[in-house]
């Protein structure tokens, strides 16, 4: 059974007490689950979604049909209907967002204000329109437009906590350097839920850096045979700190590499593409401890397979940094002495 939401909430409709689901502004939610009332505390959420930059491409649009909220025990909380100021919509049944638009700490509020019971939630459902190209889709640098599918259609995100009589605002965050793969057969991009995180904007940190010396890019070998000295420059972030070097692993997917993964590889919790004139961003992560790990040659490092590619490289260009709840930590490449720049 679900309960269906055909409208999100205006922060002015927020403020004059009124319900985007299950009932009055009264902090109940009144409604029937298999043939029982359920009476729970309710908390208001909002819902964006950001990304992490991928090379080669200008645009990767995905079509949201609807957004399902599970919660066991309860109804589904389904939302088919969206208002978003950042997207320029009112009451459309379906939205298209470019995820490149959104990138570090920039993010799209796609549902406002939305009054649901408080509690562990146990998975968000992205439901996405991806029959053929005019639907989700990416526009390459050559300016072609090629179909990005989805997997039974939908992305299952993994649950979140919402509190009792509490606002929160929380972000799904794409990195697309893991969550997303070209497939040469079909010529087409897929998007898989791997490295996709929900997170609690209260309690999410962020990493960011400038690239204060271009020759980390192309001073080592084989990284100085770059045609292009600015490409093939990658940073990992792996959770923990004391972690061995040696097992500092690339992008992979365990379920699907056609390669051998060394039993104690570690896989990077989240990675992005290097610039001499952006830097890099991470804007939404896990409070905790990480090791940010730098290298120059990563133009092979294919998401889906273990490439065995020498990390760091250079190999000084690691660190151990510490992010606590909603603080931003800044630390500028190349690393020096063991230290940000």
């Amino acid at each position: 059974m679900s309960l269906v939401c055909k409208k999100t909430l205006s922060a002015v409709a927020a403020a004059a007490g009124l319900a985007a689901c299950g009932g009055g502004g009264d902090g109940g939610a009144n409604f029937t689950v298999g043939g029982g009332s359920v009476n729970n505390q309710t908390g208001i959420i909002s819902l964006g979604i950001s990304d992490a930059p991928v090379e080669d491409l200008k645009q990767v649009n995905i079509v949201v049909d609807s957004i399902r909220l599970q919660k066991e025990g309860e109804s589904d909380v389904v939302i088919e209907t969206f208002t978003s100021s950042d997207l320029g919509i009112t009451d459309q049944e379906t939205f298209t967002i470019d995820l490149l638009e959104y990138q570090g700490g920039e993010q799209a509020i796609v549902i406002e204000n939305l009054e649901v019971t408080s509690g562990e939630y146990s998975n968000i459902r992205l439901e996405i329109l991806d029959e053929n190209s005019n639907f989700s889709n990416v526009l390459t640098q050559l300016d072609e437009t090629k179909e990005l599918n989805i997997p039974s259609d939908e992305l299952q995100l993994g649950g979140f906590t919402v509190d009792a009589d509490g606002t929160q605002t929380f972000t799904i965050e794409f990195n697309l350097r893991q969550a997303m793969v070209y497939r040469p057969g079909p010529d087409d991009y897929m998007i898989k839920p791997r490295g996709i995180y929900v997170l609690d904007n209260s309690t999410a940190s962020s990493l960011q850096g400038e690239i204060n010396d271009i020759t980390l890019f192309d001073t080592e070998a084989p990284c100085n045979a770059k045609s292009d000295p600015t490409t093939g420059n990658v940073v990992y972030l792996y959770q923990g700190h004391e972690l061995v070097v040696d097992n500092l692993a690339d992008t992979f997917d365990p379920d699907t590499s056609t390669t051998d993964i060394p039993a104690n590889a570690i896989e990077p919790y989240a990675s992005e593409t290097v610039t001499d004139s952006t830097g890099y961003e991470f804007g939404f992560l896990p409070s905790g401890n990480y090791t940010l790990v730098f290298s120059c040659d990563a133009a092979n490092d294919d998401p889906e397979d273990f490439d065995g590619l020498s990390l760091p490289f250079p190999e000084d260009q690691i660190i151990e940094l510490t992010f606590t709840a909603g603080a931003g930590v800044v630390c500028d490449l190349p690393i020096t002495a063991g230290a940000c720049n």
